[in-house]
């Protein structure tokens, strides 16, 4: 540290050259940034649900589809130009590279009883004319409102909608996963030309459409959220610092820390090739995060160092006194806060570890582009100590004086009263609830909420129940417990529908009886429902619901509307205990789909947030103790950060503001923030200490030196308010809570800390640092 500083003093113009030039070279590495779309990469690759799903998809096929619903609000979907369209569409998405399969009013096959031989057929389609005509327009209608299951699919409630449902393709020909922004690429064109050009209107659903989009919210959102954020950065800095000189440095170090973040984040994708360094949704909040950390050591140099400079007009002597007062806590909160995001290592979410990673290079660079580039310029440039904001006092700094005299003359009552404020937070802290579900994530208003919902209300649903049924499929025991299983599952106003086996053969049973509504049932016998799946061997729809070549596995899918976190887990655990005790022994079921998916990532997300906050302290006060020599030091610089955290999650409880892998975050960005003041103060005051300042006064000497700068780093901070312009919801929520986090993380370091320190001075004084 002391050859840096040396050099940077030294040798400025030198210093400036080779920064710039290995920030250019680590900027090169943005060619290999990637954002990615695939929501299913944040589930670990061991999670029993995602193991589940991914071999339901090799023997079932892929359950996630992408919705197309189109209409005409004035017009009934049973018209002959409508249906062409259908037609014209099928048969343009089926010839798609990726494309696997696509279900439409076109494609669904017809069972119904030959009038030459009486016997049961599965027809190739709905519609089997090469040009449709009313008369068979009509029989469709009539066949589709007796088979409400394919109905409620593929046509909307008041019939002016339909909707094609297709799949694509798992794997690439490469062995690599699908990509859904291509997919939906593919897709777009096409329905602009055929259907948006000419008066439908379309609403799109799915995984597939939501994670193809998500690339595009998060470019806009990202740009968007980081230009706001250095606006506001600028304005709060410049009216505070006063100096346009002292604010383009201060917002150089932020952007070149960015850029070298984002281009640290390409090169470990192309040289370790792993998807925990693509720019997925959680990372959208990454820029905003550094640029505020950034600032902070930016800040602090900046401020010392016109405070020095009021003390002397040498710039070089001012430069080498802020750089050896500044040195150690500067080195020693970027360190702490890189252990507090390293800590994301130990999540049981792959992106937190790449997130936890990416953001530790940024503060590592913030660090030394503090400690290098902006010292260099600081002496290369020309100051006026006579301007305002070298010779005069700031607003904040005087505010700051006048808080610490009153902190500080009553220091047992601030006490108390911070203590309550941390009571109050510890009680909400176990009101605080998790929302995962991705939908929910997006403002009402959004279009990707919006069409959602509108193809939930208005046909099937989005969210899928996936059952895995392990036994003899051919058995009537197994296909009438199925069948009260989707009698209880269909009893949730949430669900809208779900198909099995068992549909199938009640359906065919029924129609070889000439449609007798008595003998839509099960047989009773196991050769009957062999004769039954016989005849339905052409039926595509059976291999998606039973292994055709055992029988001895199938599957129930269920159909819902896009659920909260909170109705995910109250109704998956009502139907898996309805299961468990009607099932019997003879049949097993498994659970995955995207319900399952998103009830077991409530515990990754909790666990992740648990972890970091461990970890983090941990390691904080292990590093705090190493470099201040002493215990009391240790658990001095933990008490910020542990009470802003206890602020925050409690302020969401109350608030009814929900956790979620997004917000999770906040650990790790409080601990961070929360241990830069810490440490900051604590070396202020075992400087003074060491000096043999009086005991009495040492406190308001430390708020003299560090209250104006960590309040600048506040107000400069609310930057973070730029996150209220997302299209995020999580997103909103953490900018106003990163707001309290740095007014938290502030307090705790002035009202708890700092008055901690003043009330057991004395203790502290024979310590002497």
């Amino acid at each position: 540290m002391k050859l840096i500083r040396k050099i940077s003093v030294d040798k400025p113009f030198l210093t400036v050259a080779v920064t710039l030039l290995l920030t250019a070279f680590i900027a090169f590495g943005i060619k290999t940034f990637v954002i990615d779309d695939d929501f299913f990469k944040m589930f670990p690759k061991n999670m029993e649900s995602r193991l589940l799903w991914e071999d339901m998809v090799d023997e079932f096929g892929d359950s996630e589809f992408l919705f197309v619903a189109f209409g005409k609000e004035n017009q009934n979907i049973y018209n002959l130009e409508t249906i062409e369209t259908v037609r014209i569409l099928t048969s343009i998405f089926e010839n798609i590279d990726m494309v696997d399969e696509v279900i439409s009013l076109t494609t669904i096959q017809k069972i119904e009883i030959d009038p030459e031989d009486s016997e049961m057929i599965v027809t190739e389609n709905l519609f089997y004319k090469e040009t449709v005509d009313l008369i068979e327009l009509d029989s469709a209608r009539i066949y589709l409102n007796k088979h409400l299951d394919i109905k409620n699919r593929l046509i909307s409630n008041n019939e002016k909608f339909t909707a094609i449902a297709i799949r694509a393709t798992v794997l690439n020909e490469d062995g690599s996963y699908r990509n859904n922004t291509d997919f939906m690429n593919s897709i777009s064109p096409i329905v602009k030309d055929h259907l948006i050009d000419k008066g439908y209107q379309v609403h799109y659903a799915g995984n597939p459409y939501i994670t193809g989009e998500v690339p595009n919210v998060i470019r806009s959102d990202a740009s968007t959220l980081i230009l706001i954020g250095l606006l506001i950065m600028i304005f709060l800095l410049y009216i505070n610092i006063r100096n346009l000189k002292a604010v383009a440095m201060i917002l150089m170090v932020i952007v070149l820390s960015l850029i070298s973040m984002n281009g640290f984040m390409g090169w470990m994708l192309y040289l370790t090739g792993n998807v925990i360094f693509n720019f997925t949704i959680i990372n959208t909040s990454m820029p905003i995060v550094l640029l505020t950390i950034a600032n902070s050591d930016a800040v602090h140099v900046v401020t010392r160092f016109f405070k020095e400079l009021r003390k002397s007009s040498n710039k070089k002597n001012a430069i080498k006194k802020t750089m050896e007062s500044l040195g150690l806590p500067i080195f020693l909160t970027s360190i702490t806060t890189i252990f507090a995001f390293l800590s994301m290592i130990y999540s049981p979410i792959p992106q937190m570890m790449g997130y936890g990673m990416v953001i530790s290079f940024g503060i590592f660079w913030a660090w030394l582009l503090s400690n290098t580039l902006l010292p260099s310029l600081l002496l290369i440039l020309n100051w006026d100590p006579n301007s305002k904001a070298i010779s005069k006092v700031g607003y904040i700094e005087k505010i700051m004086n006048r808080i610490g005299t009153k902190i500080f003359n009553r220091p047992k009552q601030f006490f108390a009263i911070g203590m309550l404020f941390v009571l109050i937070g510890f009680i909400g802290v176990w009101n605080v609830k998790v929302e995962v579900n991705i939908i929910k994530f997006f403002k009402e208003g959004n279009s990707i909420r919006e069409s959602t919902e509108f193809v939930d209300n208005n046909f099937a649903g989005t969210m899928s129940l996936l059952m895995r049924i392990n036994a003899d499929m051919q058995s009537p025991q197994t296909l009438n417990t199925i069948s009260r299983i989707q009698d209880h599952i269909e009893s949730y106003p949430e669900v809208k529908m779900t198909v099995s086996l068992s549909d199938m053969i009640k359906e065919a049973h029924e129609t070889l009886h000439n449609a007798d509504e008595n003998y839509y049932s099960i047989p009773d016998s196991a050769n009957k429902v062999s004769q039954l799946l016989w005849m339905l061997s052409s039926n595509d729809q059976q291999k998606r619901l039973v292994n055709t070549t055992s029988y001895q596995t199938g599957m129930i899918h269920a159909y819902l509307i896009s659920l909260s976190t909170e109705e995910i887990v109250q109704i998956s655990n009502n139907i898996q205990n309805f299961v468990l005790n009607n099932s019997g022994s003879d049949v097993e079921i498994e659970y995955s789909g995207l319900m399952i998916l998103l009830k077991e990532f409530i515990g990754l997300v909790i666990s992740s947030s648990i972890i970091s906050i461990g970890v983090s302290i941990v390691a904080i006060f292990i590093i705090s103790f190493l470099f201040f020599r002493k215990i009391i030091w240790a658990l001095m610089s933990i008490i910020p950060l542990s009470s802003a955290v206890i602020l925050n999650f409690g302020l969401m409880g109350i608030f009814g503001v929900k956790l979620s892998h997004l917000t999770a975050l906040l650990t790790a960005i409080i601990i961070g923030v929360g241990v830069d003041f810490a440490v900051h103060y604590i070396s202020s005051f075992k400087r003074h200490l060491k000096d043999g300042k009086d005991i009495n006064q040492i406190s308001k000497m430390t708020m003299d030196d560090v209250g104006y700068p960590i309040m600048l780093d506040v107000v400069s901070n609310m930057g973070f308010g730029a996150l209220l312009f997302s299209d995020l919801v999580p997103l909103n929520y953490m900018g106003g809570l990163m707001i309290f986090a740095m007014l938290s993380t502030s307090f705790g370091t002035f009202i708890l800390m700092g008055t901690t320190m003043e009330i057991f001075n004395n203790r502290i004084y024979r310590l002497k640092g």
